[in-house]
Order: structure tokens, then sequence, then C-alpha cells
């Protein structure tokens, strides 16, 4: 009983870690904002500009989202390969290989799949 507890929340906790991570450098930012704005600013030798640290702030943000469209454009790579259970579906749809004009080289053909084993098509009940 105390395992789907345990096990509950810490997917609960990893969920919540994954939704709020845009939020860890907002909170980190006004935790230490003096040290922040003093010294880790680019632009406090220019005061006019009022930018107190916001610098850092824009930084940290885009670099993070940075990271996530990496993170989506290799999802996007290795979604476009087939897995390995379309397979058998792709050699019913592939054409068998041409025949070789040597007989000095065996040809291996692809196996033939019988229709017998793939599910018959739909027709709906014909009213009489």
């Amino acid at each position: 009983m105390w395992r789907s507890y345990v096990i509950g929340l810490s997917l609960l906790v990893v969920y919540l870690l994954t939704t709020f991570r845009y939020l860890a450098p907002v909170v980190h930012y006004q935790l230490d904002y003096t040290y922040i704005s003093e010294v880790l600013c680019i632009n406090r030798d220019k005061p006019e500009l009022q930018c107190h640290g916001k610098c850092q702030l824009r930084k940290n943000l885009a670099q993070l989202h940075q990271s996530q469209k990496q993170k989506e454009a290799m999802l996007s790579l290795v979604s476009i390969y087939q897995s390995v259970e379309d397979v058998p579906h792709l050699l019913v749809v592939l054409p068998a290989p041409p025949a070789v004009a040597s007989a000095k080289t065996p040809v291996m053909l692809a196996p033939r799949i019988s229709t017998a084993i793939l599910p018959a098509p739909f027709h709906p009940p014909r009213q009489v």
C-alpha cells in the first residue's frame, strides 16, 4: 500500500519539476536580486537602462528555452524512423527485388506474406 503512495508521490514530484522548470530562474533571480543587480548585471555602469539584472534572467531563460528546442528537435528526428514492429507490414508494401541477370550470384527474395494472416477489411452489412 505504501509503495503505491511513494510511486505516486515521486511521479507527482517529477511532473511538477518538469512543469515548473521555467520558474526556477525567476525564483533564483528574486532571491539573489541584490547580488545579480550589483555584480552580475552587464549594464550596471549604465543606470539609465534600469536593467537591475534582468539581462541575466533573460540569458538564463533563453538558455533553458534553447535546450528545450534541442530536445524537441531530437525527439522529432527519432519519431521519423519507423519502429521495428512495423517491419512485417513494410514487407507487404515493398515490391520484390528485381531479378539479377547473372546466375553466379544467388538471389534471396523477400518472403511473401500471405493475405490469410492479414485482417479482412470491414464491410458493413447490406440491407435487403
